[in-house]
């Protein structure tokens, strides 16, 4: 009898041990959430006996992946989350089918939290935990370099108007623009103008001629783009230059006609001889109108085209190479 009880005794209490020692399995994918804080996340975990490990995702908040670790005693799970030497840890009881938890949790960014979790899959899925989420705030020092390269761009730009302004003001002396404005501006705005694509100012000098040259030539046969830099016209009281708004330093301006002394039609053979006014033709193909004005000394030179205000206003006047 003694030799029958003995195994069965021995089989008992194995079997005893084995349901007090197992083990609670929390391998897999778990859901996150602490309510007082608008939290929410999801881990990964693998189990290896009584120790847990694996990856905590923040989809809430702009945080890195951090892993995790633990200890299981009892329906008690003992949890530390770690990243850059700083650590967060939790208190979780599980339930009795290993599915859900509630515990509590402390450490940076968080004082006794109220913290739920919902397993969602026994299997361990990494892939699980690639989902749509906020990028890392970025460090100090991206930071101050986007700021840098903000700083750069904002300079560079600053750079290129100014030059330009620099540029507008320049020209406006060298050609005279600025002296004949001053002189004669022009209040009368009312006056039809026509659209000029180049002109060209020439002061002459004791020892040579300054020679200024605005826009670009155009062919008369290909269509014209954009928008022109120049309008001229015609009044009773004199001719009228302007330009663009955005050109600050060239105001417009309107010579009277007693200071004009001509105006004629020349080609480029009388350009290049005229005076030792020579000007690069560049883009420009036709004729061209030469106004000489009195005071100050400056000739101007146009496209034909844009002189059509000029040519009406001044009749037979203006001196064309055909007699008309």
């Amino acid at each position: 009898m003694f030799r029958l009880c003995l195994p069965l005794a021995l089989l008992l209490a194995l079997l005893v041990a084995t349901t007090v020692d197992a083990k609670p399995n929390l391998e897999g994918t778990w859901v996150i959430k602490a309510p007082g804080y608008s939290y929410s996340g999801n881990m990964v975990l693998h189990q290896s006996g009584s120790g847990v490990n694996g990856i905590w995702h923040s989809v809430s908040n702009n945080e890195v992946d951090t892993t995790v670790a633990g200890l299981i005693e009892g329906d008690t799970l003992t949890l530390v989350r770690s990243a850059g030497g700083q650590q967060q840890k939790f208190m979780i009881t599980l339930s009795k089918d290993g599915n859900h938890a509630e515990g509590y949790g402390d450490g940076v960014g968080l004082k006794h939290a109220v913290m739920s979790f919902d397993r969602t899959d026994t299997k361990p899925n990494d892939a699980a935990l690639k989902v749509p989420r906020q990028a890392a705030p970025p460090s100090p020092s991206q930071v101050q370099a986007e700021f840098s390269g903000l700083m750069t761009l904002v300079g560079f730009v600053l750079f290129i108007v100014l030059a330009n302004i620099g540029i507008e003001f320049f020209m406006a002396l060298q050609s005279g623009w600025r002296s004949l404005a001053s002189r004669y501006p022009c209040n009368d705005f009312m006056t039809s103008l026509d659209s000029c694509w180049w002109l060209s100012m020439v002061r002459p000098g004791r020892s040579w001629s300054t020679n200024v040259q605005y826009g670009k030539g155009k062919v008369s046969f290909l269509p014209k783009l954009g928008i022109p830099p120049f309008r001229i016209g015609a009044s009773s009281q004199g001719l009228i230059l302007k330009r663009n708004l955005w050109n600050i330093a060239h105001p417009p301006m309107m010579i009277p006609w007693n200071q004009i002394v001509s105006a004629r039609e020349v080609n480029w053979v009388d350009v290049g001889m005229c005076r030792g006014r020579a000007l690069a033709a560049g883009a420009l193909i036709g004729k061209v109108c030469e106004i000489t004005v009195a005071d100050p000394s400056i000739a101007i030179y146009i496209q034909m085209e844009a002189a059509a205000s000029i040519r009406r206003f001044l009749g037979t006047a203006f001196k064309s190479k055909d007699g008309r």
